[in-house]
């Protein structure tokens, strides 16, 4: 991204708005303020507001509102000169800066100018009016530079300037604020709801979620980002989202859910959604999902330095986007996507998985990665910008750039477009895929089987022989003197009959027992054979690099042996394979590639 100037009156959403025209992360866009104007919004008209003046007139009953003129670029990799939080309190008419003594500037004459400028800009970030504080901003900043200066007084921490203060008038009656909470299952309105810290709430059409009793004070006031309170004006605190109607009366204010879904506050924003949205994930909270019978949701975290899924956590759910960082946790989801970094730590599992940087270990159908570092991958199609020290397991890969100590086991095809570094292996592993290491291994069970249903078969198949044909002579003799034996009394013809049968059903056992054993062995024959044809599935698999893969790489190739034939490129290659020869010996097919040139076969043996 170019160095940008624009004119806006939010610097936030303007950053948002260019991050997402460039494609790069928010955090990594910068500005500076060339200049402001102050502005009274009466009605339609805007009337500009010198700086000496805007303290004077901070009374007056209009909404304020700054413009500024902003230079936007990309940040460089320096640290930011302070670290420090804003809040404001007291109905938003004081503003509070808590600046960390452990990172500070050189406490030189540029150290206020520098203060003043970082200030100025993380107010207007927040939507806070520069120079609304009058004085008071000037003599907290040159006092916070003369406690430095007795540096010897200080003992870490950080140090509070008020930076803006305005006042407030005598409250007749105070404001009420209450949320919808479900503690115990039953709904209540409560000043201490979950949703303030987090939580998700199904909710009914019709459900009141949040009532606030509208103060009474003596006169209105402003907050210090410009807003005029008091007349019929309130700081709630909480913006109405979607999914919700608001209902007032001369009492309160009201939310209510419009439809059934589920309430959260995600930047200080209340919303009913089918999907709910929420700031970031915890263990604690992730155990309230399934409860909730939640299969979509949405976590959005980009600006904050925090986890949006924390350590610890284990989630199931069929749906899940997330933009920030997700922790050492553990998410099976059937659609997974994630942008933002994934720890080293972290296990995800999904049917279909699109992800920006992932340290961490992922299982996949389908998979979409932007950048992978130390990572490790089990998918069946891969796409991927950059991999980096992974080791990668897949059937079909297009990978943009390869840099160096990667291992990747390739089921079916490769396509490479970039070999940017060394110490690559590229293994030709036709049960690189889940699939077809689950069919080799179930055709390995059943010839392990069958092995031993046939091992001994021989001397097993030569004593059924054996006593087939004495069953066959038993029985023949039987027959050949039947009209004796009817002779012999009916006791006599009872038994030999018996035994006529008995021995007539040995021999059908055995019948069955020699087919059975002919199957057996035939069925062994042909799992062989298709084990062997798979293993052979490694001649059809295909590598092919754009820009060529040079000598500092190597390449393997898995033979259905079980042997591995190692080789190395001599030269630049643009594709790479594996072939058996009428000798039934296998090499390696290659096409050399020329800049400028048009690829040329060879092969290695």
């Amino acid at each position: 991204m170019q160095e940008i100037v624009e004119v806006c009156s939010d610097i936030g959403a303007t950053i948002k708005r260019l991050a997402k025209k460039h494609k790069i992360h928010p955090r990594k866009i910068d500005f500076e303020i060339l200049g402001l104007n102050t502005f009274l919004i009466k009605g339609e008209e805007l009337q500009k507001v010198s700086a000496q003046a805007l303290y004077e007139i901070a009374y007056s009953p209009y909404e304020m509102r700054q413009f500024y003129k902003v230079r936007f670029f990309v940040r460089g990799k320096e640290l930011e000169p302070f670290l420090f939080s804003i809040r404001s309190e007291e109905e938003g008419t004081k503003l509070i800066a808590a600046i960390s003594l452990e990172r500070l500037p050189a406490l030189d004459e540029k150290f206020i100018p520098t203060l003043k400028h970082f200030l100025q800009k993380r107010m207007a970030l927040g939507g806070y009016i520069w120079g609304l504080g009058g004085k008071r901003m000037e003599e907290e900043i040159a006092r916070f530079f003369a406690t430095l200066l007795k540096r010897s007084a200080l003992k870490g921490g950080a140090v509070k300037l008020t930076l803006c203060e305005l006042r407030i008038p005598e409250a007749i009656k105070p404001a009420s604020l209450k949320l919808l909470s479900k503690p115990y299952g039953q709904g209540r309105l409560l000043e201490g709801s979950e949703l303030l810290e987090g939580a998700i709430l199904k909710v009914e059409a019709g459900e009141v979620i949040l009532r606030y009793r509208k103060p009474t004070y003596k006169a209105a006031w402003r907050s210090c980002k410009g807003e005029w309170f008091g007349e019929g004006s309130y700081p709630i605190g909480i913006i109405k989202g979607e999914g919700l109607e608001q209902v007032e009366n001369e009492e309160n204010i009201e939310y209510k859910a419009q439809k059934e879904g589920f309430a959260s506050i995600l930047e200080g924003r209340l919303s009913v959604l089918e999907m709910p949205i929420i700031e970031s994930l915890d263990f604690k909270r992730s155990k309230n999902l399934a409860d909730l019978g939640i299969e979509r949701l949405q976590i959005l975290n980009e600006e904050s330095s925090m986890d949006a899924i924390a350590q610890g956590v284990e989630l199931e759910i069929p749906y899940l986007v997330v933009k920030g960082n997700v922790g050492p946790a553990t998410i099976v989801s059937k659609e997974l996507k994630i942008n933002g970094q994934i720890h080293a730590r972290a296990s995800l599992s999904a049917e279909e998985a699109t992800l920006l940087f992932l340290k961490g270990s992922l299982k996949a159908s389908r998979a979409q990665v932007k950048f992978c570092e130390s990572a490790h991958l089990v998918v069946e199609e891969l796409k991927a910008s950059y991999l980096g020290g992974t080791t990668t397991f897949f059937e079909e890969a297009e990978v943009e750039r390869l840099g160096s100590n990667n291992t990747l086991h390739i089921g079916k095809s490769l396509r490479l477009k970039e070999v940017m570094g060394k110490g690559n292996v590229l293994a030709f592993d036709p049960f690189a895929s889940k699939k077809s290491k689950r069919q080799l291994d179930w055709l390995n069970h059943q010839r392990e089987f069958f092995e031993e249903v046939t091992r001994g078969g021989h001397w097993r198949e030569r004593e059924i022989h054996q006593e087939r044909v004495r069953i066959k002579l038993f029985l023949e003799e039987i027959q050949s003197r039947q009209t004796l034996i009817e002779g012999m009394g009916e006791a006599v013809a009872r038994e030999l009959l018996k035994a006529q049968s008995s021995q007539e059903l040995r021999l059908r056992r055995n019948e069955r027992i020699l087919e059975a054993m002919r199957h057996s062995k035939e069925r062994l024959e042909r799992l062989k054979e298709e084990i062997n044809t798979l293993k052979e599935r490694v001649l059809g698999i295909t590598l092919e690099c754009q820009e060529g893969i040079g000598e500092e790489n190597t390449i393997l190739f898995r033979l259905p042996s079980g042997e591995s034939l190692e080789f190395i490129p001599p030269y630049p290659l643009g594709r790479v394979g594996l072939v058996k020869t009428e000798e039934g010996e296998y090499e390696v097919s290659y096409e050399r590639l020329f800049k400028g040139a048009k690829p040329q076969g060879g092969g290695v043996s």
